[in-house]
């Protein structure tokens, strides 16, 4: 009688199973999961999964996680504790076999490549699963699932083992997880069973992605030998960083500043053009520095400007066009040369309209040449820029390294959270260009302490979400180290020093612009009268200082002539304006300029493209699991 029973029952199991047979073309008939535990938390893993391919298949494939995590109820901010596990001496019996890793995947792919198969294959999968040190002081713990959540396929009957080379203490407490993966109770209504040495169970009937998970929180010392990360290298990085960060504090905070002192000036320094002003400001040729030279060739004889009318499209637009009168004398800067040549390459006229993407090359060009004029040993402006720069970059970098390797885990655990030291490093950047322009261009308060803030929070965001991880240093090291990155970034801009020749030329050049916009028009008059051009004279550089309007409103109320060099739409009923002349060359020579390098950049950016009364996981928590399907 009872043979026929399970003659009647296999029949049923048989008759139902294509009803339950995964879209993939296969199903596990029978899935045997038999492992054991041994003292070092390394779990020895046969399985047995008998499958019936109701379409020609390959084989199968295992895919087993490599980390899992478990929610540290006994530390105070109820941390979730990460968990890195690997797999080794896979074996298939005679089936042939790859194995890779694909994120935080570990995949074994069984069967031929070059043959396909039908109907039932038992396949015999062996794995050796390192689980590491829990590194809970208080307990020890088993965590680890059976059966994974992660199979695409039914299986019918689902039978597992699990031996204990040391034996369960008694007071073990054993909890069980299945169904989904947010499932906290056994839903699957698996049958198990324990003692000291075995863990067994049965379910049958399982849908595709449900899980089988078992945790057992055992005392402290029952695991000894698991694999551990050692802390030495987390504290060499540690203790290196922290002597590069007090190394380059030190040279912040011990560099001497000579300020440049600001001197009454009327005229701009000798042998200095209004482009390389723009340049000793800020160090960098803006495209407005080097379109200043357009008046300053005039004022020098060597070109004439004119102002026109032309119709585009029934409309009427202002065309400004440059006429050539002579080449640049001998003497004249290289890179004046290399721009006033390629103007007037074909014709002795150019027009800023219609401009091309070979003109902006020409520009950034001229530009570059115009910094090599500054390398010169006789006419360099600042020293200590490589060693900023690289002890900014070499401290990012450290604490990059000891934030990222300080995991217990791996590298990736702490990965993103060090790359917020990026952004941080950006902003000391800002701080050491700030060193070039705040004599000219002050930076107001409110944003310097928005800076300081920025550092700041980036440092402590990033802190405060590294201890809340597992990591092998105390969390004063993360605050020690966080706090002297924080003042190297906001600091590390005064290693950078004026050289006494760029002192003395800032210092007047500071004169100059402050006379340009406190001037008085008797003190006017009378340089007039020694120098009849000297509004002119002084136009170029007021354009560099972004003082234009300011310095034509100074002779609002003075009578000057019209430059010889200059031809205009001027009503003859009016009289001539300097206000007229300086919006011609902003509106209608620099406005071209800036179109066409913003058409440039934008065709350049488009072609690049705890206790026991908590519950400790859910099913599919803990090691192993995962699940698998067909190819």
């Amino acid at each position: 009688m009872k043979r026929k029973f399970t003659l009647l029952f296999a029949l049923i199991i048989l008759i139902a199973a294509p009803v339950f047979a995964d879209k993939a073309g296969y199903y596990i008939n029978y899935y045997n999961f038999d492992a054991v535990l041994h003292e070092n938390n390394v779990l020895t893993v046969n399985e047995v999964i008998d499958v019936v391919f109701t379409e020609p298949r390959h084989g199968i494939y295992r895919s087993l996680p490599l980390y899992y995590y478990v929610t540290n109820y006994e530390d105070k901010n109820n941390r979730e504790m990460t968990y890195a596990e690997n797999y080794r001496h896979i074996y298939t019996g005679s089936d042939q076999n790859s194995t890779s890793t694909e994120g935080n995947t570990f995949f074994i792919k069984i069967g031929n490549p070059n043959k396909e198969i039908s109907g039932s294959h038992t396949y015999t999968i062996s794995y050796e699963c390192v689980m590491p040190d829990d590194r809970i002081k208080s307990y020890d713990f088993f965590y680890y699932s059976p059966l994974g959540a992660y199979w695409e396929t039914t299986i019918n009957q689902f039978d597992f083992n699990i031996q204990f080379e040391k034996p369960l203490p008694p007071e073990t407490e054993l909890q069980f997880y299945s169904g989904d993966t947010s499932s906290t109770s056994n839903l699957l209504n698996v049958d198990y069973k324990y003692d000291s040495n075995h863990i067994k169970g049965t379910a049958s009937r399982i849908s595709p992605k449900q899980a089988i998970t078992i945790f057992a929180r055992l005392p402290e010392g029952y695991t000894i030998g698991a694999k551990k990360v050692s802390p030495i290298p987390a504290w060499i990085l540690a203790i290196v960083t922290i002597a590069i960060l007090l190394y380059s504090l030190f040279l912040c905070l011990t560099s001497s500043t000579k300020r440049p002192v600001k001197t009454v000036e009327f005229y701009p320094p000798k042998n200095i053009p209004p482009s390389e002003v723009g340049y000793i400001i800020d160090k960098s040729a803006d495209d407005s520095d080097i379109l200043a030279l357009i008046p300053y060739w005039a004022q020098k004889g060597y070109i004439s400007i004119s102002e026109e009318k032309a119709k585009k499209y029934l409309k009427q637009k202002t065309v400004v066009t440059i006429i050539k009168k002579k080449n640049l004398e001998h003497d004249e800067p290289e890179y004046q040369k290399f721009f006033f040549n390629y103007l007037f390459s074909k014709s002795d006229k150019f027009k800023f309209s219609n401009l091309s993407s070979k003109f902006i090359d020409k520009m950034d060009k001229t530009r570059d040449k115009l910094a090599e004029e500054y390398e010169d040993e006789d006419r360099i402006l600042y020293t200590g820029e490589s060693k900023s720069l690289v002890l900014l970059f070499i401290s990012s970098l450290m604490t990059f390294l000891t934030f990222a390797f300080s995991s217990q885990v791996s590298f990736d655990d702490n990965l993103f959270l060090s790359l917020l030291i990026i952004p941080v490093f950006f902003i000391g950047l800002a701080f050491n260009k700030t060193i070039y322009t705040k004599y000219f261009r002050k930076i107001g308060k409110t944003f310097k302490y928005f800076f300081y803030a920025a550092v700041i929070a980036f440092a402590i965001f990033a802190t405060i979400k590294l201890t809340k991880n597992d990591n092998s240093l105390p969390i004063v090291v993360f605050y020690i180290i966080s706090a002297l990155y924080s003042l190297v970034a906001i600091f590390n801009g005064r290693i950078i020093q004026m050289t006494p020749y760029n002192i003395e030329i800032t210092g007047k050049l500071l004169g100059l612009k402050e006379f340009i916009k406190v001037a008085e028009v008797p003190r006017l008059e009378l340089l007039l009268e020694e120098n009849p051009s000297y509004y002119y004279d002084i136009l170029p550089y007021a354009m560099v200082f972004g003082l234009a309007e300011k310095w034509a409103s100074r002779f609002a109320n003075i009578t000057i002539n019209e430059p010889s060099w200059y031809s205009g739409i001027i009503d003859p009923s009016m009289h001539f304006s300097s206000l007229n002349l300086i919006n011609t060359i902003q509106k209608d020579v620099m406005n071209p300029v800036k179109a066409t390098r913003a058409e440039v950049q934008s065709k350049s950016k488009s072609s690049s493209s705890g206790g026991s009364s908590h519950s400790f996981g859910s099913a599919g928590g803990g090691g192993g699991g995962g699940g698998g399907g067909s190819w």
